[in-house]
C-alpha cells in the first residue's frame, strides 16, 4: 500500500472515530475494482460501489468513502422545539494534494441534487464536527459502557488502544495521529479511545 492511501486510509479511520462519539451510524462505501478468475481461468474484473446518474450513464469508480446517517435537530412549526431526523451524509477523505477525480464530482452533484448532504474531508476533521455541531448532532457514543454519563474531556482523556494509552491530546496533528515514536505497529494509527471499560464490581 503506497503512502498516500495510509494517508488517506487515516483520513477515513480519524472521520469513524469522530462519527462513532456521536454515536452516529455510518458505513464504508469507496468504489472498488477486484480482479477475480472466470471462464477457462481467465481473469476479468469486479466491481463494487457502481452507480448509474440520472442520464442513464454507469460508473464504476467515484462514490464517497464513507455514508453517515446522523440524526440532526430540525425546527418545527411550535417556536423554541425540534425533532429528530435521520439525513444522509456521504464523506470524501483526501490527503495532501489529492483532489476530486471527474467521477467523484460527478458523485457529488447527483447524491447533492437529491437533497443529500456531501462533505470532503481534507486532512482535517474539524469540519465535520463543525458540521455535526450546526446541526445539534448530540454527542452520544453507543459503543461506551460506563455507570455515569461521560463529559467531552472525560472522552478525550480515555487511552487510545494503539499507542499504550496516550489519550486525545497526546496525539498529533488534525487528525489526532499516534506520534511515530510509538511501536511501529502503530504507525499510521490514529486516535482510537477504548469504547469499553472492565467493571469494579468485587474487587
Amino acid at each position: 500500500m503506497s503512502r498516500t492511501s495510509d494517508a488517506s486510509n487515516a483520513v477515513v479511520n480519524a472521520c469513524e472515530q469522530v462519527l462513532d462519539l456521536y454515536g452516529v451510524q455510518h458505513t464504508r462505501e469507496q468504489s472498488r475494482v477486484v480482479m477475480v478468475e472466470g471462464v477457462a481461468g481467465r481473469t476479468r474484473p469486479m466491481y463494487f460501489g457502481k452507480w448509474v446518474d440520472d442520464f442513464g450513464n454507469v460508473h464504476c469508480s467515484g462514490r464517497a468513502d464513507l455514508l453517515a446517517r446522523p440524526r440532526i435537530s430540525v425546527s418545527t412549526a411550535m417556536p423554541g422545539c425540534f425533532e429528530r431526523m435521520s439525513v444522509p451524509l456521504w464523506i470524501e477523505c483526501k490527503s495532501g494534494k489529492g483532489t476530486l477525480s471527474p467521477d467523484q464530482r460527478a458523485f457529488r452533484a447527483w447524491v447533492t441534487e437529491n437533497g443529500d448532504q456531501y462533505m470532503l474531508v481534507h486532512d482535517d476533521v474539524r469540519p465535520l464536527i463543525a458540521w455535526l455541531e450546526s446541526h445539534r448532532v448530540k454527542k452520544e457514543p453507543k459503543r461506551i459502557i460506563h455507570s455515569e454519563p461521560m463529559t467531552t474531556g472525560a472522552l478525550d482523556d480515555l487511552p487510545c488502544k494503539h499507542c499504550g494509552g496516550k489519550k486525545l491530546t497526546d496525539h498529533t496533528g488534525t487528525i489526532f495521529a499516534c506520534k511515530s515514536s510509538v511501536k511501529a505497529s502503530a504507525l499510521g494509527k490514529v486516535w482510537s479511545p477504548k469504547l469499553t471499560t472492565t467493571s469494579s464490581k468485587g474487587k
